[in-house]
């Protein structure tokens, strides 16, 4: 906690005034007073004695909301955004600890937090990580930077310093002004870029596939996927993300053909669940899975279409085909 925290103390037999000012009438207390317009409250005598009650008091009062979680399906989208700005990345055994959510808020504006779990091993092997916790800055054209230090406030903070376009001290007053302004301006806030199975919808359309200079892999069902279906989906995308050297990527997605009807009557389907890979580029073509949709088949069709042996069939029309709108209408 240090170097998070300002923490002080008061003689109130020295500084009376100061003491009734706060309305302080019982000895000891232990007075946290979290960011405006939050109210200040007291801990529990219990509480004050106890280092690890008082450590989970206080990290409840760290702002988390702009460590982003970064997966195999929105790490490229992640590393790309706001180019000019560092991205750091820290590699957890499952979520961010309060100090990286602290360093977040002290740099707010400045640099980009990310944090990937263990469990994400598509990106943790793509980036070569071999312990935890591990952390990384991403800068422009510079190699990436490995921190080799030890992971506490006071450390990291003094590392992270230097990529920031400003120095920021550390009495840095509150900077949620810059967090919300960068978050209501973020494609990674956009839920289907950080969504490991996303819905293919005209909202997401261009982020997921049209832009994405990447295959599309749509599984188109009538319902929500399974949790099983978009576990098995997972074990494919992070097998091909391995193998990027080949040339060709794939971005995978569902899609609701009783809702977008227009768009999935491209396709010819006559009964679902299917899978269709669509190549979004100019000659706008598609490929039907004709195998079962377990792994082995999914990772047979991919692997004949990185050798060039899937036959693709021509989309038809010059336009691609309406979403349905879904936008709230209000009167």
């Amino acid at each position: 906690m240090k170097g998070v925290f300002r923490i002080a103390a008061i003689d109130c037999g020295t500084h009376e005034n100061a003491c009734k000012k706060q309305q302080i009438t019982q000895f000891p207390t232990f007075r946290i007073y979290p960011l405006l317009p939050a109210p200040t409250f007291d801990l529990t005598e219990e509480e004050m004695f106890e280092k690890q009650k008082v450590k989970q008091k206080m990290a409840r009062l760290v702002p988390g909301s702009n460590v982003l979680k970064v997966s195999s399906a929105n790490v490229e989208a992640f590393l790309k955004e706001k180019p000019n700005k560092p991205k750091v990345v820290f590699f957890a055994e499952k979520n961010a600890p309060f100090f990286i959510k602290a360093l977040s808020h002290k740099f707010a504006g400045k640099l980009i937090f990310g944090v990937v779990s263990k469990s994400e091993t598509a990106v943790v092997q793509k980036m070569k990580i071999r312990k935890f916790p591990s952390l990384i800055v991403f800068q422009k054209e510079k190699k990436p930077e490995l921190y080799k230090g030890e992971f506490n406030f006071i450390k990291l903070f003094d590392f992270l310093n230097v990529y920031s376009e400003v120095f920021v001290y550390k009495g840095v007053k509150d900077q949620a002004r810059e967090e919300t302004e960068y978050h209501k301006s973020s494609t990674i806030s956009k839920h289907w870029l950080t969504e490991e199975f996303p819905e293919l919808t005209g909202e997401s359309w261009e982020d997921i596939c049209l832009k994405s200079s990447k295959l599309c892999v749509i599984y188109l069902t009538k319902s929500n996927p399974e949790d099983k279906v978009k576990h098995m989906f997972k074990k494919v995308q992070d097998r091909f993300l391995r193998r990027l050297e080949r040339g060709v990527e794939f971005n995978f997605m569902w899609m609701n053909p009783g809702v977008e009807a227009d768009f999935a009557k491209q396709f010819q389907a006559s009964n679902y669940p299917k899978v269709v890979v669509l190549n979004p580029g100019r000659r706008k073509r598609f490929l039907i899975h004709s195998g079962d949709i377990e792994f082995d088949s999914m990772s047979s069709t991919l692997d004949k279409i990185l050798g060039g042996d899937a036959r693709f069939k021509m989309l038809r029309g010059a336009r691609w085909p309406n979403f349905k709108d879904r936008s709230v209408k209000t009167d």
